[in-house]
């Protein structure tokens, strides 16, 4: 594979690429990746067990002390509570899931682990409002017509920026942005590969900023309270939870990706003949910049779908602030409660099923534990309320529930049916408008394609399910969450250089796998109670992640829709292939790297919220 510059020589980074493209080949696709690890996690848990393993379980508590007779929390010189891990329980070792008992759970529990999979609910409902905008047309009616008015002295930035925003219509910005983006610079003299560049830096370097809440948003909160659960048991996380950070950051790549094109990769192409190219692939972009513009249809359709979104939002504003409302006000958070419960089945050794319901340590999850008067137990009550409790005798419980999780508002309850409604109107009346919908079934249509968009996810939540509950189950999750966030906080690492780390750890491994929810799947449930144990909130873990993952995106090999922007590529350079995309995408991905990490940073070191209720640290009883 020849290098970028065209001399045939093949330089260290050039054959660096080149390895890592060979490694990633060598991957099975996702699917075969989560069962590989439910086998080791099942082989572990053996072997675990055979061999005793344990962990102290350990929690973080907010030191405090006693001034005249009164506690506070210690707040360290930056005014945060200072916190300490205490040992919590008993030592917890892992569960084999090869004995009777745990294929038995496996295989009765199949079914269950896949409906109660959390993500994948929310992002169908997610994806029904997105389909129907995108089996109308409307998504690539409205890139059409904001790339058409743009003139070429804003065409990068303005590419740049559509792709940022295109992942609201799920992938379409992959199909239709770059092929775009090259015709239109080849009509207007530049080299198209510049174009290219600038829309799939965009659209896979930008793919988790955006101005508006996303399927993508909606994907990774639920996974990510799932881990925080791990630790803190009424921990709740909005899907808008990054939403300031990312929005922000929208612009921030814009800029970053408009200064990498015009002062990097731009001129490189120049120098490389490609504007000689340009011009004689110049006609035929014209003709087809042409074919792109919109017709009277689309335009009377994309005002329809402009009035009708202003319509709605006005509309569901109304039911999160008009007095009385339904989803005005905040949720009222459960009394505490006291007093004795029942344990089940009433004897002083039992099994017990209720979640929460298992000795203080363990998980919850069913299991047989003796129980004998003097033990404690943590419990669950009312509302998802967490307590410890003293057996008495054999029937009853004693003790305090702590209070619930803290007050939310009833909106934070709504908004992925608002993410639906918010799509499904405009993409309504624009195709109603265009003729795209002429009778119901076309608006079925609309959502069927949506879900078929989905197949893949859907096959692939089936297995990461698994694999998350048999994790779960091993408890070899809360073992390595307890050992690692120990790990971290004996280093005493400031917050800065966790988060850098963190960030770096998550562009390794997306070289290696490409899907965002595969890997916070596989993640979260480990690296978000360990960051929570050194302070860090797991919304500020979350927006990490999403920095690292989006920056790999554009180098990646893996990248499944790298195939499609090659042959947008080779329209223009019939030789190219991976190597060279990879090698015009690297400093995209560097500058994307430092520009979005120490903005992160940044954002922090201000103490500005990452979104709505999302704090950047986390303090244990708040």
């Amino acid at each position: 594979m020849a290098d970028i510059n065209g001399t045939g020589k093949r330089g260290f980074l050039d054959r660096a690429l080149t390895t890592i493209e060979w490694l990633g080949n060598k991957l099975p696709d996702p699917i075969f990746l989560f069962i590989g690890a439910t086998v080791l996690v099942m082989a572990l848990s053996a072997l675990g067990s055979a061999m005793e393993w344990t962990v102290q379980p350990v929690k973080p508590q907010v030191v405090t002390e006693t001034v005249d007779g009164v506690a506070r929390a210690v707040r360290n010189e930056d005014g945060k509570p200072m916190l300490e891990l205490v040992p919590t329980g008993t030592p917890i070792g892992p569960r084999s899931l090869l004995t009777g008992e745990g294929v038995y759970w496996l295989i009765s529990n199949m079914v269950r682990n896949f409906i109660n999979f959390a993500p994948l609910g929310v992002v169908l409902v997610c994806m029904l409002g997105i389909g129907v905008a995108e089996k109308v047309g409307m998504f690539v009616a409205l890139m059409r017509y904001l790339a058409g008015i743009v003139p070429s002295a804003a065409l990068t930035p303005m590419m740049v920026f559509l792709g940022v925003m295109s992942h609201v219509a799920s992938d379409a910005g992959y199909i239709i942005l770059p092929p775009l983006a090259g015709a239109l610079y080849a009509a207007v003299g530049r080299p198209p590969l510049a174009g290219i560049a600038a829309a799939f830096a965009g659209v896979a370097g930008g793919f988790s900023a955006n101005l508006l809440i996303s399927s993508t948003d909606a994907l990774v909160a639920p996974l990510t309270e799932r881990g925080a659960r791990m630790l803190d048991a009424n921990y709740s996380v909005l899907v808008t939870c990054n939403w300031f950070f990312l929005a922000a950051s929208a612009f921030l790549l814009t800029l970053a990706g408009w200064v990498v094109t015009a002062k990097l990769v731009e001129p490189r192409l120049k120098a490389q003949a490609e504007a000689r190219a340009a011009a004689v692939a110049s006609a035929g972009a014209e003709a087809e910049v042409e074919s792109q513009q919109l017709g009277a249809p689309e335009k009377r359709g994309l005002r329809a779908a402009a009035i009708a979104a202003v319509v709605t939002l006005a509309g569901l504003a109304s039911l999160m602030f008009a007095p009385g409302a339904p989803l005005s006000g905040t949720m009222p958070a459960p009394a505490p409660a006291f007093g004795p419960i029942p344990v089940r089945p009433a004897a002083t050794e039992g099994t017990f099923t209720k979640a929460g319901d298992a000795p203080e340590g363990q998980r919850s999850i069913p299991g047989s534990f003796a129980v004998k008067p003097g033990t404690t137990l943590e419990a669950e009550g009312p509302e998802g309320q967490r307590g410890t409790f003293r057996v008495k005798s054999g029937d009853e419980l004693t003790g305090t529930f702590d209070q619930g999780p803290a007050a939310q508002p009833r909106w934070s309850q709504a908004i992925v049916p608002f993410i639906l409604i918010a799509f499904v109107v405009p993409a309504i009346a624009y195709g109603i408008t265009t003729g795209a919908i002429k009778k119901h079934s076309d608006i079925t249509k609309g959502f069927v394609h949506a879900m078929t968009s989905m197949a893949p996810v859907i096959a692939m939540a089936f297995f990461a399910a698994q694999f998350i509950e048999c994790f779960r189950y091993s408890q070899l999750d809360a073992m390595i969450a307890n050992a690692g966030g120990k790990a971290l906080a004996a280093a005493a690492l400031p917050a800065p250089v966790m988060l850098v780390a963190l960030v770096l750890l998550i562009v390794v491994v997306d070289l290696l796998i490409a899907s965002m929810s595969a890997k916070w799947t596989a993640l979260a449930p480990i690296l978000v109670p360990m960051m929570m144990m050194a302070g860090i909130s797991p919304e500020l873990t979350q927006a990490a992640y999403r920095v690292g993952d989006s920056v790999a995106n554009i180098v990646t090999p893996l990248n499944s829709y790298i195939i499609v922007i090659l042959a947008a590529v080779q329209r223009y350079r019939k030789d190219a292939g991976i190597g060279n995309l990879i090698a015009i995408m690297l400093p995209y991905s560097v500058s994307f790297f430092v520009v979005w990490t120490g903005f992160l940073l940044l954002w922090v070191a201000l103490d500005i919220p990452l979104g709505p209720g999302a704090p950047l640290w986390y303090t244990p009883g708040q």
